[in-house]
């Protein structure tokens, strides 16, 4: 239950990042889409909290989607969070 940072940056003018969705992979937590805004700096900057889980160890997929004309683009990564 900590505030998590998303910060993208991307070479292509022509690409948006537009939101970040995390989905639970080993267990079901509901819909956590991060907004993507402009930062001043040229990056786009999101936050989210991802719930605690009554499972020791969750397995986690990040996926990306981007903006690119009229298409959307998604890149996915997998992660893993922890508690005691």
């Amino acid at each position: 239950m900590q505030t998590v940072h998303f910060v993208v940056t991307v070479r292509d003018s022509a690409v948006q990042p537009d939101y970040i969705e995390l989905t639970g992979l080993n267990m079901e937590m509901g819909i956590n889409r991060v907004s993507l805004k402009p930062g001043t700096d040229g990056s786009w900057r999101g936050e989210t909290i991802i719930p605690i889980c009554s499972q020791t160890r969750m397995h986690w997929r990040a996926a990306l989607v981007l903006r690119s004309g009229g298409r959307l683009i998604g890149l996915d990564d997998e992660f893993h969070t922890s508690r005691p």
